[in-house]
């Protein structure tokens, strides 16, 4: 993750956005040959209530901008012609590339925007979220990394540089979910959407798990004082007892 990157985040976090770091990668018929290590994806949005049912149920609303980062597990390059999308291996042999913790530096990088609108549920410690959430690409690339002749080679393959925006689908239907105790949970996502067109031939769709930490997380563990008070309420003699 990039500095730059790494500071948007953290100032995410202390506004108390939604801010939340996806692991996945791709499920479809392609998925065995292109998925690689792991992705990550980076949403920051802020929480808008909608309407709030009772104690337990409300209707919310996050508008939220998108960074997301895909590696692909070998030496891939996406290619078209203005008309045809295509992915193959880089068959130069004189294009070394490097394994790394993640891949052979091929990768796909996007930023887009998504609106997420869904249900959140308490009861008691536990809380659901479902929310269904349509994205839009807005801008994105194909990169590539590799050795040439002792010489480092970067490759940076716009989407806007094709005709056909190399058939991707841009707008994304997508479902997302968690389930959280105490404000530590669980959640995820998956795309209905193919990543790439039918007409490509090309079977990915995105998916991606997330450790969930809510503000009731670092609440309960910070606030002792909390707890005092919620232990006197229930039973006033202890407060007697107290020095």
């Amino acid at each position: 993750m990039s500095k730059a990157l790494a500071i948007l985040f953290c100032i995410a976090l202390s506004f108390q956005v939604d801010a939340q770091l996806y692991l996945g990668n791709f499920v479809g018929d392609d998925s065995d040959e292109i998925n690689g290590t792991w992705n990550y994806d980076i949403p920051f949005g802020i929480p808008i209530p909608i309407k709030k049912f009772n104690d337990h149920f409300k209707i919310i609303f996050t508008p939220a901008y998108t960074f997301s980062q895909t590696f692909l597990s070998d030496k891939w390059v996406v290619d078209s012609d203005g008309t045809t999308t295509s992915i193959e291996l880089d068959s130069d042999p004189a294009h070394v590339y490097k394994k790394s913790i993640f891949t052979h530096q091929s990768k796909i990088r996007t930023w887009s925007w998504e609106a997420r609108l869904g249900l959140e549920s308490s009861i008691g410690k536990f809380k659901v979220d479902l929310f269904y959430a349509p994205r839009y690409i807005q801008v994105g690339s194909f990169r590539r990394r590799y050795v040439q002749e002792n010489e480092v080679i970067k490759v940076k393959d716009r989407f806007r540089d094709k005709a056909d925006y190399y058939n991707i689908n841009r707008f994304q239907h997508r479902v997302k979910a968690s389930l959280s105790y105490w404000g530590l949970g669980v959640g995820g996502y998956l795309n209905l959407t193919p990543f790439f067109k039918s007409s490509t031939d090309i079977d990915l769709k995105k998916f991606g798990l997330t450790l969930v930490i809510r503000n009731e997380f670092w609440t309960n563990l910070l606030d002792l004082k909390g707890d005092d008070e919620e232990t006197e309420r229930k039973n006033p003699d202890v407060k007697q007892m107290m020095f």
